[in-house]
């Protein structure tokens, strides 16, 4: 285990700090440059707490370099042998003008210069952001940001700037057409949007951009009708089409009543939950489509199990008292 160094100093003995020495006269070497000076009595200053003031600078001379001739603070501090902080707290209690500290490293030359009133009015007014307006007056966007604060003016949130502003990517269209088109008779939003080959999102926007009123579906309900409703299916027999305007509703409302609202195979009777099943298939048996005796009231989960075992169609009344029979078994059991 290599020894530990101490310091080179004779008699000394503390742990090695740098350049031989320890800690103490480390400091004393880059003070004085004698690792074994101390200061004399009549040098030192106990009037400041009872503790010696190590840095003692005249306020005049500090005026004369700092204020007069535009040094540097910290060029200042390195020739005294104090810390930047602590000049600056003299510097404060001295009562000097402080000035900007990037005064000492930025010429003025090269410093931004632009329009300030400008640049609130694009910032407030126009509601561009301070990257924008720096590339528009030829400077950064810290800048604009850091003169906008300085001058007193709220610097708004990033999502704010994009609240209220209108989609890069939008597609372009003529708002007023699109207005036109949507104050015609029975016309609503869907209806135009496909006119006009564009969204309903789209429309929907310049509609509210515009300060246009929303329609009420008694308004646009022709519009929601046939060959224009999203669920319209093409492919659909026109005696299919019409099952929901014919006897379905009234159908099913018979079967429900004569078998009381329950349903036969697990005695489910919760309201809404019920569906009235064809005994042999509606698309099959078309004479009997809307007879009551062939109909059969299932809840949905008994619905749904009696079309994964048999399909969608060849089944008729000797599988459903094959389904009906293995819920008996069950409870039974």
């Amino acid at each position: 285990m290599a020894e530990k160094r101490i310091c080179s100093i004779e008699g000394c003995g503390k742990p090695h700090k740098g350049r031989g020495y320890c800690g103490m006269h480390l400091l004393r070497y880059r003070k004085h440059g004698d690792p074994n000076y101390i200061v004399p009595v009549s040098a030192r200053d106990y009037s400041h707490n009872r503790r010696p003031r190590k840095f003692h600078v005249d306020p005049d001379w500090l005026r004369e370099e700092y204020h007069v001739k535009r040094r540097r603070i910290g060029e200042l501090a390195s020739e005294i042998g104090c810390t930047i902080t602590h000049l600056n707290s003299m510097v404060e209690q001295a009562g000097i003008p402080r000035r900007d500290g990037r005064a000492g490293c930025v010429r003025a030359s090269r410093r931004s210069k632009f329009d300030l009133q400008r640049a609130i009015w694009l910032y407030e007014v126009d509601r561009k952001n301070c990257d924008d307006i720096g590339a528009e007056m030829g400077c950064h966007g810290t800048v604009i940001r850091r003169h906008l604060r300085e001058a007193g003016v709220r610097i708004r949130h990033h999502n704010e700037t994009k609240r209220g502003a209108k989609a890069h990517n939008r597609a372009r269209m003529d708002e007023a057409k699109v207005v036109r088109e949507y104050l015609k008779p029975r016309a609503g939003v869907y209806s135009v949007a496909k006119k006009l080959g564009i969204s309903t999102g789209l429309v929907a926007t310049i509609l509210d951009e515009n300060r246009v009123g929303r329609k009420s579906i008694n308004e646009v309900r022709d519009t929601l009708r046939g060959e224009d409703h999203p669920s319209w299916k093409p492919d659909l027999a026109p005696e299919d089409r019409a099952r929901q305007r014919q006897g379905q509703p009234s159908w099913r409302m018979q079967v429900f009543h004569r078998d009381r609202f329950t349903c036969m195979a697990c005695g489910d009777d919760r309201g809404g939950n019920l569906h009235a099943h064809h005994i042999e298939a509606h698309c099959e048996n078309k004479e009997a489509r809307w007879h009551v005796s062939n109909g059969v009231t299932l809840c949905a989960t008994c619905h749904r199990e009696f079309h994964r075992r048999y399909g969608v169609r060849g089944f008729g009344r000797a599988e459903l008292d094959t389904f009906l029979a293995s819920y008996r078994v069950q409870e039974a059991a």
